[in-house]
């Protein structure tokens, strides 16, 4: 710290520093941008390592065509006590790609994979040699002056033929490359190496582990491309711009597309996020968030902004190459695409992407039709948004249906009739400013006292349904009962499977939901307070389906649409857990119409009909033919891909 006050001439533009970064983007950043400073600090630390014993020659060594200073880092490392370290020196040569050289298991910072979603096929040809997608040709200009400039920087090689064929023998593979066209980022475009389809490459592939507030953000340019691959495998991750090239380009470095790329640079920027947290120390508090090449620096006090602007110096002085022109930050800030309002402690979507989710649900609920594409595309939005909108998921559960029920059709498919109240409810939430919402908070342990408890259960016959639940006291004391049965001429789905007892999970929720209407406050706009509500059952999947707030399954879906409204204008949280049978014997007693236990005077009448549902009418109108569709869609064999078909597909992009 003293090196840094003395080069500034004035502590207290260290203390500046993290605003202006944040307010002038690269132009603030002229203190973590220092080249004399950085030098200076690096010479600092190696005298501090040789001090306390270092034997590790040429500390400040950096290896060409990567930008990190590998030997000063791990030392580093090695000084904090940091069991992952040793892995950066393979970084001077190259790190495996994972086809020929196994990946290593890191069982300090990872859980073992024992399982992964691409098949390995063992039988790899010698050469494999794939067509780019249709997206490269009208981009063709942009790729060549695209690889160039890589090659000119060191991350990729250009080679004949001939000249590959020397170097690695016939271990080549020449992937397919697509472009993809980034809308929200106006027109950015991104070279895409597919790995997977055809040169298989990524099958072969076996990742063993897996596992008042101010936020300043910054992005490391290329992070994926910032470490090299061992020469030997180099071969493997070669593209070509067309087919009547004479030259091929061979990646040195890793690539998007490439399933070991997250690996590497996860242990490369865990290993730096650890290291700052052990330079700066509880003086300077600090919350580092990294997400692939996205991080977020968190910090409530006047030591933990020093701590930031620290961080970026850092971590640029150990190389990790910032792309300072994106540098910003404040009090309300956008990071991987969602936005906290730190003023309110709020999370969820920028006003551009909730704009841009508004028309997309609206004009989808409007016209009616879509293609699978088209809708499988905005779901995956959507999907990612609902991340942060806890009260929106349950809506999706439906979406997800359609998606998978139509993903092989071909044409513009008319959309069901609930999906499209789904979405017209969607597009009003955002409209109203839904887009923004306070965090649930942790769920609270058992210990603590809750606001509501009660207890839940439900029967179901061939011929009938009840349920049944009580309000219980800190105490242990009953303070109300409900038991009703539950009749066909309001739910009409209890022969959708024949008989009740094949929807006992749903009629367990609506138990659920009962208890929630007749004993959860009331919301209130202008009041903020929250109101915590445990509630016990005995059904194991109804527990986990509240936890993630999604079910598929009808009738259950819709019940929890309903819940999740009753509970967000409720200003409510609830857990559900799950409770063993004997131990929720009160509660089957209700269900059972057993009153023995209960006083008759606390009981409390739920009668459907009179009910004020949010959103559960609205649904339940178009809920049955929907799931009929459903149905039988599931049920239609799958076509089989000829030939002729995978050649007029063969020019489509992979994403």
């Amino acid at each position: 710290m003293d090196l840094i006050v003395q080069h500034l001439g004035d502590e207290r533009k260290l203390d500046r520093a993290c605003f202006e970064m944040a307010v002038k983007g690269e132009a603030g950043c002229d203190i973590v941008c220092d080249e004399n400073l950085k030098q200076n600090l690096r010479e600092l630390w190696m005298r501090k390592l040789r001090q306390h014993g270092s034997v590790l020659e040429a500390l400040d060594y950096r290896a060409p065509g990567q930008p990190f200073y590998l030997r000063l880092f791990k030392e580093l490392l090695a000084f904090s006590g940091d069991v992952d370290r040793d892995f950066l020196l393979q970084g001077e040569v190259g790190y495996p790609v994972g086809v020929d050289l196994p990946l290593p298991r890191t069982p300090h910072v990872f859980e073992e994979q024992t399982s992964w979603k691409l098949e390995n096929d063992p039988h790899m040809q010698e050469e494999i040699w794939r067509s780019n997608y249709q997206s490269v040709e009208a981009h063709k200009d942009f790729v060549r002056q695209h690889f160039e400039e890589e090659c000119a920087e060191g991350l990729m090689e250009k080679l004949t033929v001939k000249e590959a064929k020397a170097k690695y023998g016939k271990r080549i593979a020449i992937s397919s490359l697509a472009v993809l066209v980034e809308e929200n980022h106006q027109g950015k475009r991104r070279v895409i190496h597919d790995a997977t389809h055809g040169t298989r490459i990524n099958n072969r592939i076996r990742c063993r582990d897996k596992a008042s507030v101010f936020s300043l953000v910054g992005d490391i340019s290329k992070a994926h491309r910032r470490f090299l691959h061992a020469p030997e495998e180099r071969g493997l991750l070669s593209c070509r711009i067309s087919e009547d090239d004479v030259y091929i380009y061979v990646n040195k470095v890793g690539t998007f597309g490439l399933a070991c790329a997250s690996y590497w640079w996860a242990r490369i920027a865990g290993a730096g996020i650890r290291l700052m947290h052990e330079m700066l120390g509880p003086q300077m508090p600090v919350d580092l968030l990294i997400f692939a090449d996205d991080l977020e620096a968190i910090a409530s006090s006047a030591g933990g902004r020093r701590g930031i602007t620290l961080s970026f110096l850092f971590l640029s002085c150990l190389g990790f190459p910032f792309k300072w022109a994106k540098q910003r930050g404040g009090l309300r800030v956008e990071w991987i695409g969602l936005f906290t309002d730190y003023t309110s402690y709020k999370i969820g979507l920028s006003p551009k992407r909730a704009e841009w989710m508004q028309s997309w649900v609206m004009k989808l609920a409007s016209e009616g039709c879509t293609t699978p594409k088209v809708f499988e595309q905005g779901l995956g939005r959507l999907g990612f948004s609902a991340l942060a909108l806890l009260w929106e998921k349950p809506f999706l559960g439906p979406l997800y249906s359609w998606s998978a029920a139509i993903r092989n059709k071909k044409g513009t498919m008319r959309l069901p009739a609930m999906l499209r109240a789904i979405l017209l409810f969607l597009g009003e939430r955002f409209k109203e400013g839904g887009q923004l919402q306070e965090a649930p908070p942790l769920k609270r342990g058992t210990e603590e006292v809750d606001d509501l408890l009660f207890f839940t259960d439900a029967r179901a016959t061939e011929s009938g349904a009840w349920i049944g639940g009580f309000l219980q006291s800190q105490e242990g004391k009953v303070l109300a009962w409900f038991s009703e049965e539950v009749k066909e001429d309001w739910a009409d789905w209890l022969r959708l499977r024949k008989d009740p007892k094949r929807l006992i999970a749903s009629l367990e929720l609506l138990a659920t939901l009962v208890a929630i209407k007749l004993w959860a406050p009331v919301g209130n706009r202008e009041v903020r307070a929250k109101c915590w509500i445990r509630g016990k059952t005995d059904n194991l999947g109804n527990a986990y389906a509240i936890s993630k707030w999604m079910s598929t399954k009808f009738p259950l879906t819709v019940l929890v649409m309903e819940l999740s409204e009753s509970l967000r204008l409720g200003h409510c949280y609830l857990a559900l857990d799950w409770l063993r049978r004997d131990r929720n014997q009160l509660a089957d007693d209700l269900s059972n119409m057993k009153f023995d236990s209960f006083n008759m005077e606390q009981r409390v009448r739920w009668v459907p009909q009179e009910q004020k549902w949010h959103v559960l009418t609205r649904f339940l109108q178009h809920a049955k033919e929907f799931h009929e569709e459903m149905r039988k869609r599931k049920m239609e064999p799958s076509p089989k891909e000829s030939a002729k078909k995978r050649a007029r597909t063969k020019g489509l992009g992979p994403w």
